[in-house]
């Protein structure tokens, strides 16, 4: 257990192995050479970053995380593994997803998701409670679609895709692997 910060950023580590299991204060380990977060910390007090490396999943991350945590300018495709509850901001802009499947269920600070390749906001957390900001991804529509989705949060996905289709009147919004469920 480390009282206060861990900060091994710039240190061109290549693996978290033998890191530290609880961290009392914040856990930086961004700027480094990292593919995988297995070794990383259990429970991090403060927040944990662990951008720019060479993330490709987010499995071995923190379960308990009580400030911010930002995963951004990584190489991700999906969320899963990500902590379930975030008490800060939750970062992930700058990766590589076109779902947000995997992402914590409650954000308690904003959501970054910023130029992504998301096609739609499917996984998204069920409460948000600061800004979400989801700029620069490829589907025009995804600002309805998050208004959708908070305004209704019992919606099945399929429900989802068919109100998203009513209302902006595209076939095209609907991601091509769902889109044999509805005859058009």
């Amino acid at each position: 257990n480390v009282r206060g910060d861990f900060i091994c950023f710039l240190n061109h580590l290549k693996s978290l192995e033998g890191a530290p299991k609880e961290v009392q204060g914040n856990f930086i380990c961004f700027l480094n050479d990292l593919t995988s977060l297995e070794g990383a910390p259990t429970k991090v007090q403060g927040g944990f970053n662990c951008g720019k490396n060479n993330l490709v999943t987010l499995n071995g991350s923190p379960k308990e995380i009580q400030g911010e945590f930002s995963c951004g300018n990584n190489q991700l495709t999906s969320l899963e593994g990500a902590p379930k509850v975030v008490q800060g901001d939750f970062s992930c802009s700058n990766n590589q997803l076109t779902t947000l499947e995997g992402a914590p269920e409650e954000v308690q600070g904003n959501f970054y998701c910023i130029n992504n390749q998301l096609i739609t906001l499917k996984g998204a957390p069920k409460v948000v409670q600061g800004k979400f900001s989801f700029g620069n991804n490829p589907n025009p529509n995804i600002k309805e679609e998050w208004k959708l989705r908070k305004e209704n949060p019992d919606m099945t996905e399929d429900e989802i895709k068919l109100k998203m289709f009513e209302l902006t009147n595209n076939k095209n919004y609907i991601p091509k692997e769902a889109q044999d469920i509805f005859l058009f």
